[in-house]
Parts: structure tokens; C-alpha cells; sequence
């Protein structure tokens, strides 16, 4: 298996000015029609539409801290994360790494960029070891005139994607920085046996740029929440104790703005 691996750095995702992709590897079509389920989830997707699109997937996988995408780069494809997390964001001009949102296995790392026929609109790394799924947008085309309905999924997903991005502005418009981590925390968290929790797979320097704050504003207001009875904290693990608190302690950052 061949894998892009990162160069030593003291910056957690030092920018490499070599970005070339080795060829990539073949995609077994079982592991790549499991991943689209869960990108497309809730809506249902054909068994004929999963096949085609498995049959067009590149997959790739990457070392932790190597770049995937790189911006201003041409955006030939939509990319699916299958395993591991990814940072998205961008470098400043003293190179440093400004996380902007996570993205978690199963979910589309960018599936907008190349119908606009230019560059990619923002950076991706892998925050830990990862397998992306690489569908080039010529054939997705190609695929779509074969199974029309595909194209009313993929523009869902574009919407939720636009979703997203306009309750992040909305939220650092409206909440204060307590507001807005409960509001990550509930929606980062995985189910488990032993309650909901959040693995943070990244420093909390990224959280903290993710959020626009800092960190000593970040540690902080964790603390706060732990005060408050809503989560415990374990290293980079947070559980959950008390959802129903964390959720209103969101909304009333909301509505005390």
C-alpha cells in the first residue's frame, strides 16, 4: 500500500512545497459504496448508483499531517474522507495553519470546487492517519448523465455543506466562545456504551483557531463547562454528562447576544 507520509516539523501541519500526488491505489468497491452510503445519508441511494460510482473512485492514504488538497490548486475532483479525520483550513504567509472546520470519516472533504472549473477553495490535511476516496469530476459526470437522480444528491450535499458554513457565521456572530464550543462539542460527539464523547485528533491550538479564539480562552471555557456538570475531560477525550445542559447552555449564548 502506498502511502503519502510528512516530513518532520515543529509545526503541527507544516506546509510542504512538494504536492504531488503518487499514483493512486485501487479502490475495493465494497469499502467505497459503504463510504457513499454514509456521505449521502439520510437520503437513499440506489444499489445501480453505487456501483457506478465505486467504479470511478481513486483511493488514497495518507500518513498524519500530509496535505490532501492544496488551495488554489485545480479542483479536478470531490474527495471523500472513508477513514480518519481531516483538517480543513489554510496556511498564513508565515506558514502557519488556521483550521477553519473538521471533517470526520464518512463525510465529503470537498464536493463543490470542481464544478466551478477552478481551484480548490480551501486546504485539507490529514490530522491522522486517513483513506480518501478520490472521484474525478469529468467521470462523476459522465456517471450522472447515466443516473440523473445522483446529480439531485450531490447538489444536497452542496447545500448542507452551504448549511454549515452559514450557521458557523451565524454562531460567531450571535454566541460567545461558550456558546459556540457547546455547540461543537454536540455536534462532534460519536455515540459509545459508555455515553457520548469527542476525541479530539488535533493540539487544541486548532480547536481553538477552528472556534476564532484562543487557546488560553479555549482551556478556560472547557473548564467552565466541566463547572457547569455538562462534560469531563480525559486528555483529548470529552465526554458528555449532561446533553440536556450543554445543549441549553448553547442556546442561551444565542439568545443572551
Amino acid at each position: 500500500m502506498t502511502q503519502h507520509t510528512a516530513s518532520a516539523s515543529g509545526n503541527p501541519f507544516a506546509r510542504s512545497h512538494d504536492f504531488n500526488l503518487p499514483a493512486p491505489e485501487r479502490a475495493g468497491p465494497d469499502s467505497v459504496r459503504e463510504a457513499l452510503k454514509r456521505a449521502f445519508a439520510p437520503a437513499f441511494i440506489e444499489d445501480e448508483e453505487l456501483d457506478a460510482l465505486a467504479q470511478i473512485a481513486a483511493r488514497h492514504s495518507f500518513a498524519a499531517k500530509v496535505p490532501i488538497l492544496r488551495l488554489n490548486r485545480h479542483a479536478g475532483a470531490a474527495w471523500l474522507l472513508a477513514h480518519g479525520q481531516a483538517s480543513i483550513g489554510y496556511w498564513d504567509e508565515q506558514q502557519t495553519w488556521h483550521q477553519t472546520r473538521t471533517v470526520r470519516s464518512g463525510a465529503w472533504l470537498d464536493v463543490c470546487s470542481a464544478w466551478l472549473r477552478g481551484p480548490y477553495l480551501e486546504s485539507a490535511v490529514a490530522a491522522t492517519d486517513a483513506v480518501v476516496y478520490e472521484f474525478p469530476a469529468t467521470r462523476v459526470e459522465d456517471v450522472c448523465t447515466q443516473h440523473p437522480r445522483l446529480y439531485r444528491l450531490i447538489l444536497a450535499s452542496m447545500a448542507e455543506r452551504v448549511k454549515h458554513e452559514t450557521q458557523a457565521k451565524r454562531d460567531l456572530a450571535s454566541k460567545d466562545v461558550l456558546g459556540r464550543l457547546a455547540g461543537w462539542i454536540l455536534s462532534s460527539a460519536s455515540p459509545s456504551p459508555e455515553g457520548p464523547h469527542v476525541v479530539l485528533a488535533q493540539r487544541k491550538n486548532l480547536l481553538a483557531s477552528e472556534l476564532s479564539t484562543s487557546p488560553e480562552t479555549l482551556s478556560r471555557s472547557l473548564a467552565r463547562l466541566r463547572t457547569l456538570g455538562c462534560i469531563a475531560t480525559r486528555g483529548y477525550r470529552i465526554d458528555i454528562l449532561d446533553e440536556q445542559r450543554l445543549r441549553e447552555t448553547a442556546r442561551n449564548m444565542e439568545s443572551l447576544s
